[in-house]
């Protein structure tokens, strides 16, 4: 998935391909998240799992964060 009007293009980012990844269910115990800055949107569809108290582990990159369209404030709720 790619952001409209995110970035600030100095990388050509809206050059790169995309490409989409097969998703399975997984029986999880521990989740380790590094998705440039999408982990604020990957823990809010995941509610349920996360409601669970499933210990997860996150990378904060700030610029991708704001890319992504989130902020520091919203993952970190």
């Amino acid at each position: 998935m790619r952001v409209p009007e995110a970035g600030d293009g100095r990388f050509d980012e809206q050059l790169r391909e995309v490409i989409k990844v097969p998703a399975r269910p997984l029986d999880i115990q521990l989740c380790w998240m590094e998705i440039q800055g999408y982990e604020a949107l990957a823990i809010e569809s995941g509610a349920n799992v996360f409601a669970c108290g499933v210990p997860t582990v996150v990378e904060v990159w700030p610029y991708g964060i704001k890319r992504a369209g989130c902020s520091l404030e919203r993952l970190s709720t």
